[in-house]
């Protein structure tokens, strides 16, 4: 297994594999409040964790690089049987995340 090696990524940029599993497969107690900061992979968490998020209905602040992950975000918010409202944090410092467009704060609606 390379699992906790270096391995060579694109661009000669070193990676380490790791483990990935679904939040949902985990059995931990139901969270009040979830942060959400994957480099792009935010939709993929939420599809692995939607059994938790939508029986535990904890608040969540998700990092979003991109206009149309956010929108994709927004639009599962509003997917029937999630009813989830979101609000846009604006954007951080750029020194300091560089390319981080803003945070969505999403709260339960019900």
């Amino acid at each position: 297994s390379s699992q906790g090696q270096f391995v060579q990524g694109p661009d000669d940029v070193p990676t380490v594999p790791v483990p990935v599993r679904r939040l949902d497969s985990l059995n931990l107690p139901p969270p009040a409040f979830v942060k959400i900061d994957t480099e792009h992979w935010e939709v993929e968490v939420l599809r692995g964790a939607e059994g938790t998020i939508l029986s535990a209905r904890p608040r969540m602040l998700i990092e979003v690089h991109d206009t149309r992950l956010g929108e994709i975000i927004k639009g599962w918010c509003r997917h029937e049987g999630v009813n989830y409202g979101f609000e846009e944090l604006g954007a951080t410092i750029p020194a300091a995340h560089p390319g981080v467009q803003r945070y969505l704060f999403l709260r339960p609606k019900d």
